[in-house]
């Protein structure tokens, strides 16, 4: 009976050994399958934030694009309006000369006078009023960020940009392909 036990004993040393070795590799396996989650938990979050910093740039320069295109036409309005008042002190100045003219030195000079009075009196363009940009839209975003991200890409697309009570300007695209990021062969993550 002692025998059987002290048989039975080395088939259980045996047992935890294997057990033994068992949880070492088990630790290692656990430990490679939590750092192989880790990285793709990071590289999904990582293309989740570059989708929204793309995004987010190219609104960005969509409204630096038009405060550029508004300071350039307002810039145009002063130089016009410039020119306007000079033309305005040209005919005061002609003004003044004409009433110490004689008849004849009054005639002879009225074509030209007639083409002063003409810039000096024409009409003042109105300055088109530029109102607020549009307000960002969270929905349409998250919506449009979500449904490039389930393809796979990021689609930097923009709705017309409408400033509130204003006229449409251009929207802008651009595509970037994730699939790159993530290696060529590999589906996106979902």
């Amino acid at each position: 009976m002692i025998q059987k036990a002290y048989e039975l004993s080395q088939i259980i040393e045996g047992k935890l050994s294997n057990t033994q070795r068992e949880i070492v590799e088990a630790g290692e396996t656990l430990a490679e399958a939590a750092e192989k989650s880790r990285i793709e938990i990071t590289q999904f979050f990582n293309e989740i934030r570059k989708m929204i910093s793309d995004r987010e740039t190219v609104m960005k320069q969509a409204i630096s694009e038009q405060v550029k295109k508004h300071e350039n036409l307002l810039r145009k309005k002063v130089d016009n309006v410039n020119k306007h008042f000079a033309n305005v002190i040209a005919f005061y100045e002609e003004y003044e000369r004409s009433m110490a003219e004689k008849d004849i030195q009054l005639l002879d000079s009225s074509i030209k006078r007639i083409e002063i009075i003409k810039k000096a009196t024409m009409d003042v363009e109105k300055l088109e009023p530029f109102g607020p940009f549009a307000e960002l839209n969270r929905d349409s975003e998250l919506s449009l960020i979500l449904k490039a991200f389930q393809q796979g890409k990021v689609v930097k697309e923009t709705p017309p940009i409408q400033p509130q009570g204003g006229k449409n300007l251009k929207g802008y695209h651009v595509q970037a392909n994730i699939q790159k990021a993530k290696g060529n062969n590999k589906e996106p993550l979902k």
